[in-house]
């Protein structure tokens, strides 16, 4: 098992080497980038994508160097290699959240002999609990009973397998232990998602906005589509409902949609039966979502004062200034 703290922050300033890091073997500009459709086209967004750009080319180097050193070791034709993320993007809506761009991350095979170069699979939906299955029936040992997750051997040797044509994902708690729990069941068409936290007033903060979320910030009074962003991630819907066909981005919230009312019915019908099948305890909030006391009771019955300490509200505009003023003082 190999593991790179790339991309993580602080991400790569072409020119200026983390010490102890080496530079990548490409940097990029701020004119090269792509800007993902969720978050604002600015130049503060262009420049942070930039510098993580750099660091995600030198996790590739790193890869590289490792695929370099298996080919050395005599053993590359007979090993089985995963190259995996954990999550998206370290900036809003795509890190610590249960939208596409969290959760739709790489995962790479390569096992000669036994996997097709080349090869893609868009069809079956795969999931981080199936990587431990997997494994074990790769090498040839039992699979314990009761694992959420199954091997999807058989996709890689060019099978097919059913109950693949969705994919669950969740979040407890953030780095730290404040719990914002989100549930999500999505397919090739929709994406349901379970904010039990979102109650108009919960002001959400992550730790991984960076430059990208400071520059929406700015930018919020006067460019409208930057105001929504940021309300949209500070305060969220307790459900959320897109197409990610025609709407990968998850700008628009189908969630009061007339005409998708039979869809959101059946997804939520799904992640309602995977959170009974899977013990999980957030079920009761889930079942009490239309019920606003009842749900607050059941998230405090589960989380404690994990959910209660962290329920922050909007920072007090007044108490902010103040505070500034008396940094300011102190700076002389």
């Amino acid at each position: 098992m190999v593991n790179s703290h790339d991309p993580h922050r602080p991400y790569h300033i072409g020119g200026k080497p983390i010490k102890g890091a080496k530079e990548p073997s490409k940097t990029y500009k701020p004119d090269e980038v792509a800007v993902p459709g969720f978050v604002c086209d600015l130049p503060g967004v262009r420049q942070e994508l930039s510098c993580y750009l750099n660091s995600v080319r030198r996790l590739d180097d790193t890869f590289g160097k490792t695929l370099q050193a298996l080919k050395e070791s005599g053993f590359e034709e007979n090993t089985l290699v995963m190259f995996l993320s954990d999550n998206g993007i370290a900036i809003p809506f795509a890190k610590c959240n249960a939208y596409l761009a969290s959760t739709r991350t790489p995962w790479i095979v390569r096992w000669p002999q036994m996997v097709k170069a080349g090869a893609v699979d868009k069809a079956h939906f795969i999931s981080g609990i199936d990587f431990f299955p997997t494994v074990l029936e790769a090498v040839g040992l039992g699979i314990p009973r009761g694992l959420d997750g199954s091997s999807f051997l058989g996709l890689l040797k060019g099978e097919k397998q059913s109950g693949r044509d969705v994919v669950f994902t969740q979040i407890d708690m953030k780095a730290g232990g404040d719990a914002v729990p989100m549930r999500c069941v999505q397919d090739k068409r929709f994406g349901y998602i379970f904010n039990p936290w979102a109650d108009g007033r919960f002001w959400y903060r992550n730790n991984n906005e960076g430059l990208t979320m400071k520059a929406m910030v700015e930018a919020a009074p006067t460019n409208k589509f930057a105001a929504q962003r940021v309300k949209m991630f500070r305060y969220r819907a307790a459900e959320e409902f897109y197409d990610l066909r025609n709407d990968p981005d998850c700008l628009n919230n189908l969630i009061d949609s007339a005409e998708q009312r039979s869809e959101i019915k059946k997804m939520q019908g799904r992640l309602h039966n995977w959170m009974k099948q899977s013990g999980d305890p957030l079920v009761c909030a889930f079942e009490n979502r239309n019920w606003p006391e009842k749900l607050k009771a059941a998230l405090i019955d589960i989380y404690g004062d994990n959910y209660t300490k962290p329920a922050k509200r909007q920072p007090n505009a007044a108490k902010t200034r103040k505070k500034k003023k008396n940094e300011r003082k102190k700076r002389g």
